[in-house]
């Protein structure tokens, strides 16, 4: 029995070079075994759960799991249905393959398909008439609801709009989809066999019987179809037909089943994670994080444990915790325990930074090997420098290089087929920045695929009180996805506002005032707070617990005339190790450099603009000689001058803290960085002391934090603070909105132009956020999601509210023909700039880049910045782009002092003080920053 009637044996879905191809019929039973077997072994059953949820069956009711996978397989076999028409099979191949094109043009023309007139240049409209487009519009004509054959047409990552829908329909166009009255019949028979076919490989008998999905599993279903499609479209997978005459002949529905196994036995994804937890803390916290000593979890840790073992359907949960008390250990048990719940198959961990997220990769991958499941779990590290992290490529190279036909060990690896930023959070344990997981509120092609992968899995979100009104726009948003789709989410923070706990809960909850959320106004501290069955709850951990290790610590303002002369009495009456934050990088240049003229102490300088294996080494050096774990090895004497990246997530212990003036939540953040650890300290720094430099240059720090939250910190900032007591009511108080009848004139305004600029960053993040979903009884549909979308390059850039920057790849000039790197393993040898870079000399030149300062990127100076670069890589480096690693970059190169002029700026390299510039004399006063 044939596959399909002679007649429409030829129309082709794919075609490749050396004249091979694969008919449209296979390609469809290719897609819908891929269907099958992720349904069956890779979709985990909470998004089965979900998506039954929120698909209707004939009858109206709640579909049954059977009946979703059918209709999963029916959109998948039938999603290139628009390729059944004459506007697509004129298409001549992409690859020179001529003998296959006039093949498969002669058997159409015999089977009364097409004509030796036919051709693309005969379609005017070619363009118009796009595949998903005509899939979607196809399956309208038949008879098939708009929330299915919307789907069908949403499977290139953009659904098709209503208006398009009607400017481009059958009648409007009748040459493109059938050949007009001439071919109308044959091409419509053409495409209601495949629909049935479709429909009898399903079990369907009409459009009538398949259930019909709301836009919640539109948008999943849209998620896992373009999966398909494209496991379904890899030539490895799914070899191409080298013959054309008569294949059909030869092909039963035997060989296609075995050739979707054989197919499904090469992909080889990871098997399903089922969490198996451990009956008590002690025992879980032991076995996941006790290896090489004993790990006795921590009160916060016990609590979270056994709150998350009392849930009945996870939903959010937001932990305010100190730092240093053990959040991360905590969010993963408790991720293990909402997975195994909710029956979620990996999880996602997102971070502020990438520093961050590099640092949590180590961590998630070592949690990961301490399963006792004895199976193999796909990981990834997803960020725009994640190729470049040594760590993470070295399990690259060792997954890539598995020999298939040997057992696979357990434990993380890296599947090849999760490359790529449309497909990385699809693997099942994924560690990122926060951008990742905002870009799944973001109109952009393909962000179905975001949402897919985030559906399997738990959500942990840490350093929340990190993230700005813009981004909470779309924190706010994919919440509100992830809550209706029941993603188990856990937030993790120092502490938050009281209104910014209120909007996470109600964001995941998608109530817009529920009564019972106005009870979470609370200054316990710590806090856990929770969603059970769509129920808001909380609960403080007792102060007999986390309490008992309060910090006391005294608030002294000083000027920094007087810091300088302070410090060096102090160090001369005894040892200690001193940190110092400032609030820009420029500012922390100058005392650094200060610090090295006047101090005999070691000092040291941490910062955003050094090359980043220099940061990522200075980073490491701090936190082996000031961390828990150092083995003895703290200096006696050692000062570290750093900006806003030793507040997050570098566990250091300082004797003393010097910083700038910044909102108290972030304040908080820095003093954790002192008498963090329990030790013994020299008798001056027995007490903790912060001292915080008094706004002698205010506009730097404004431009920074906005003069109103500097303003009231300096207002509400006490003499003393007790970590962690006193947390939440001065955070609380910070965000509490202000009496304008009693309050300053300087206040007052700081008021209108904070609250202005918060309009205008909630207004910008609008004009690219998804809308908002709402419940199943809704009359949404995809058709309109992506009317407007963003690029893909644009794509990080439009979740943070920030300026443009530019990266550059850093190096050093030799002489007229060779350069040399600054940083790394072969920073002494000579590059010739002529000569193509081989792969690995190419990624190590690609890991010099460095962010230009943004006096260079300003809106008005970035384009004549871009030109003149441009304008040196034509010169010098126009052949390395044709190194894969180097394609499009952009390079400054130094003098042998380590200088060059860009524009009217000079900019220098220093070993110890990392990248500075200044504007020569005469063009406002040179001053160096």
């Amino acid at each position: 029995m044939n596959v399909i009637s002679p007649e429409f044996a030829y129309l082709w879905a794919k075609k490749s070079k050396f004249n091979k191809w694969v008919p449209l019929i296979v390609h469809m039973y290719d897609a819908a075994g891929i269907a099958e077997f992720l349904w069956d072994n890779w979709i985990s059953q909470r998004l089965k759960n979900t998506l039954v949820e929120n698909v209707t069956n004939v009858d109206y009711e709640e579909a049954d799991e059977e009946e979703v996978k059918n209709l999963f397989v029916f959109l998948s076999f039938i999603h290139d249905l628009g390729k059944a028409t004459p506007v697509f099979q004129v298409r001549e191949a992409a690859f020179p393959s001529i003998e296959v094109d006039k093949m498969i043009l002669r058997s159409q023309i015999q089977m009364g398909l097409s004509n030796e007139d036919a051709g693309s240049k005969s379609f005017a409209s070619s363009a118009k008439i796009y595949h998903s487009l005509a899939s979607n519009l196809l399956l309208h004509e038949d008879g098939f609801h708009k929330n299915i054959s919307a789907i069908v047409g949403a499977h290139h990552g953009k659904p098709v709009s209503e208006i398009e829908l009607h400017d481009k329909s059958l009648l409007a166009y009748p040459k493109d989809y059938h050949f007009g009255n001439v071919g109308k019949e044959n091409w419509r028979s053409a495409q209601k066999e495949l629909v049935k076919i479709g429909l009898n490989v399903c079990g369907f008998k009409t459009y009538d019987d398949l259930p019909i999905p709301n836009m919640a599993a539109q948008i999943l279903l849209s998620g896992l179809i373009i999966m398909a499609d494209w496991l379904a479209s890899n030539e490895y997978y799914f070899p191409y037909f080298a013959n054309v005459f008569n294949w059909y002949q030869g092909i039963s529905l035997e060989q296609l089943q075995k050739r979707k196994n054989t197919a499904w036995s090469t992909i080889n994804l990871p098997n399903q994670w089922y969490p198996f937890v451990e009956n008590t803390p002690i025992e879980h916290y032991q076995k996941r994080f006790g290896q090489g000593g004993y790990f006795y979890p921590r009160p916060l840790q016990k609590a979270a444990f056994d709150i998350a073992n009392q849930i009945i359907e996870p939903g959010i949960m937001i932990i305010e915790a100190p730092m240093g008390v053990g959040k991360t250990e905590a969010a993963l048990a408790v991720a293990e325990q909402f997975a195994q719940t909710a029956m979620s198959t990996g999880v996602f961990f997102a971070l502020p930074t990438q520093a961050t997220s590099n640092s949590m990769y180590k961590r998630i991958e070592s949690w990961i090997n301490n399963f006792d499941d004895s199976q193999k779990h796909s990981i990834r590290l997803f960020h725009s420098k994640a190729q470049f992290n040594d760590e993470y490529l070295a399990l690259y190279e060792g997954s890539t290089n598995l020999n298939v036909d040997e057992p696979i060990e357990e434990g993380a690896y890296i599947h090849q087929w999760f490359e790529g930023n449309k497909k990385s959070l699809l693997a099942d344990f994924v560690v990122g920045t926060i951008d990742q997981l905002l870009m799944a509120g973001l109109k952009q092609k393909h962000v179905m695929l975001r949402h897919l992968g985030l559906a399997n899995k738990v959500v942990i979100i840490d350093e929340c009180h990190a993230y700005d009104a813009y981004m909470n726009e779309y924190l706010y948003r994919v919440l509100n996805y992830l809550g209706l789709y029941k993603v188990p989410v856990i937030v993790l923070s120092a502490t938050l506002p009281d209104d910014k706990r209120l909007d996470l809960m109600k964001a995941y909850l998608n109530e817009e005032a529920p009564d019972i959320l106005t009870t979470s106004s609370t200054h316990n501290y710590p806090l856990i707070s929770w969603s059970d069955l769509g129920e808001y709850h909380s609960s403080p951990i007792s102060k007999s617990s986390e309490l008992d290790e309060e910090v006391d610590v005294k608030i002294e303002r000083l000027s920094e005339n007087e810091f300088y002369d302070k410090l060096s009495d102090d160090l001369n009456k005894s040892n200690g190790c001193i940190g110092i934050i400032r609030n820009t990088v420029k500012k922390a240049q100058e005392m650094a450099e200060k610090l090295i003229e006047i101090q005999n102490s070691e000092v040291v300088l941490v910062h955003s603009r050094y090359l980043p294996e220099q940061r990522a080494a200075l980073e490491k050096m701090i936190t082996e000689k000031l961390g828990k774990g150092n083995g003895g090895a703290r200096p006696n004497n050692l000062i570290v001058v750093g900006t806003q990246v030793l507040e997050q997530s570098l566990d250091i212990d300082f004797d003393i803290l010097y910083t700038d003036l910044c909102p108290i939540d972030l304040l908080i953040q820095r003093i954790g960085r002192m008498h963090r650890h329990k030790r013994q300290r020299p008798q001056l720094y027995e007490k903790a002391n912060c001292f915080v430099f008094n706004l002698e240059d205010n506009e730097d720090n404004i431009n920074v934090y906005g003069e109103y939250l500097l303003l009231k910190t300096e207002k509400i900032l006490p003499e003393r603070i007790v970590i962690p007591s006193d947390i939440p009511l001065l955070v609380n108080t910070l965000y509490k909105e202000v009496d304008v009848e009693n309050c300053s004139e300087e206040l007052k305004e700081s008021l209108e132009k904070h609250n202005s600029f918060m309009k205008k960053q909630v207004s910008r993040a609008r004009d690219y956020r998804l809308e908002k979903l709402y419940q199943a009884d809704s009359y949404q549909r995809i058709s309109n999601w992506l009317q407007t979308y963003i690029s893909d390059s644009l794509g990080e850039a439009a979740v943070r509210d920030t300026d443009e920057s530019l990266e550059v790849v850093l190096l050093q000039e030799v002489d007229d023909d060779h350069v040399k790197l600054l940083y790394g393993g072969i920073n002494e040898k000579k590059l010739r700039i002529n000569d193509i870079p081989e792969p690995k000399i190419a990624r190590e030149i690609a890991k010099q880049s460095i962010r230009l300062p943004s006096v260079l990127c300003r809106p008005w100076r970035i384009e004549k910045t871009i030109d003149w670069l441009e304008q040196e890589k034509d010169k010098k480096f126009k052949t390395w782009d044709y190194a894969p690693w180097l394609k499009g970059e952009l390079y400054l190169v130094l003098n042998k002092e380590l200088e060059t002029r860009l524009e009217e700026y000079t900019l220098t390299y220093d070993m110890f003080l990392g990248l500075r510039y200044h504007k020569e004399e005469g063009l406002d006063g040179g001053k160096k920053v």
